[in-house]
């Protein structure tokens, strides 16, 4: 199982423009969204964990459940770090009027992430 991933792997991996995970839309953790699993295996809010689809099994798995919203991977990335505020995806009212912090990736291992401004 991944549990971490360096600034190079993130920096492909938000160039990449057809990785997309699946949100299930029925549920949330917290403030975080939910997302397939590698494999199929439940859900995560990490996006570490995530399921992997190109653009057309998305599409396909979203057309069969239409729950499953699917998003860009790096645009996730980008927006949030490994964790997605589900206010931002638009998926819960409650949620839709709170602020949400970016966590910044730094390329030295021995700096934190820290978050953004808000």
């Amino acid at each position: 199982m991944k549990c971490c991933m360096d600034i190079k792997t993130l920096q492909r991996l938000i160039q990449a423009q057809n990785l997309y995970v699946l949100q299930d839309t029925t549920a949330v953790v917290g403030d975080a969204a939910l997302f397939h699993r590698e494999d199929h295996r439940g859900y995560t809010t990490n996006l570490a964990e995530a399921h992997l689809f190109t653009l057309k099994e998305a599409n396909l798995c979203h057309f069969e459940r239409k729950t499953d919203k699917p998003h860009r991977l790096g645009d996730l990335i980008v927006l949030s770090g490994l964790s997605v505020d589900v206010g931002v995806l638009g998926g819960s009212q409650a949620q839709n009027s709170r602020d949400f912090e970016s966590i910044r990736f730094v390329d030295n291992d021995d700096e934190p992430e820290r978050p953004g401004p808000r």
